[in-house]
């Protein structure tokens, strides 16, 4: 959606610099050319180049999503081919091919949930705030990636889950399933679907997201202060130069605390709902 506003915007930029430069050449007729037409000129050329390449790309575009179209329909016929010499036609066929896309939409949220795990454990051992370890920015540098990852991985299991309908249905279009068995699949999905345990897990996700973008301001601020602030090591604190400095990274790590006792409010509620309807 941004990708298609941004393409919009930059059209109607170049769409109006070469009608500018165009009335600019016209103009040149009355007025002259001088310090006008080379420029006008140039103006042309290059919102007439950039016109083309955005056509030649939107083109090539096209033509790459229909030979993954290609692909996969020719993917989808051979799969059914396979299924239909184990189970034969008919109902047996179309049930068989409708397990194919359970199983493959269960095995993508397993990878998101193995993502989101694996970026988890990188976040906390050791915890990304705990300067122990940190003698370099780059060491500080390693703890903003890790910290990217995370956030990363969190929004992709936020997305599935916020969009779980979508993303099944995506899958049963992968396979060459009837309208029928497509509609008959995702109505039984829907309604094996809690919507308000999804919206419950989205939530938590988003806060958990929050709290690492606070963890993330948080070794900015650090590394941007390199050289003001040392690890007391007795005491497990941080120590800064100047009371400013010290006053700016607590009301971070305040933002951290507020966000972190949202997340066990939220995993508070979710246990209590899933205790209850579960």
């Amino acid at each position: 959606m941004i990708g298609s506003i941004v393409v919009a915007v930059c059209w109607l930029i170049w769409v109006a610099g070469l009608v500018l430069g165009i009335m600019a050449l016209q103009r040149t007729k009355t007025e002259g050319r001088k310090g006008v037409f080379g420029r006008a000129l140039i103006g042309v050329t290059l919102n007439l180049l950039f016109l083309g390449v955005t056509v030649w790309g939107g083109v090539l575009l096209v033509r790459l999503e229909c030979e993954l179209k290609k692909m996969q329909d020719k993917t989808a016929e051979s799969e059914a081919e396979k299924a239909r010499a184990r189970v034969g036609g008919g109902e047996a066929l179309q049930k068989e091919l409708a397990l194919y896309a359970d199983r493959a939409f269960v095995a993508n949220a397993f990878e998101l949930q193995k993502k989101y795990q694996t970026s988890l454990a990188a976040l906390t051992n050791p915890p990304v705030l705990d300067m122990t370890l940190v003698k370099s920015k780059e060491d500080l540098q390693t703890r903003k990636e890790i910290i990217g990852e995370f956030i990363a991985a969190s929004k992709d299991l936020r997305d599935f889950f916020d969009s779980a309908p979508d993303f099944y249905r995506q899958e049963l279009l992968r396979h060459k399933l009837t309208p029928e068995t497509r509609e008959a699949s995702l109505k039984k999905f829907d309604q094996s679907l809690s919507r308000v345990w999804n919206q419950k897990i989205a939530a938590l996700l988003e806060a958990e997201m929050h709290k690492s973008k606070a963890m993330l301001k948080m070794v900015m601020f650090l590394e941007a202060n390199w050289g003001k602030w040392r690890y007391i090591l007795e005491t497990g604190h941080l120590r800064f130069q100047g009371a400013k400095l010290s006053d700016d990274y607590d009301q971070a790590n305040q933002e951290l605390k507020d966000v972190s006792t949202e997340i066990m409010r939220l995993q508070a509620e979710a246990k209590k709902w899933s205790n209850t309807n579960f």
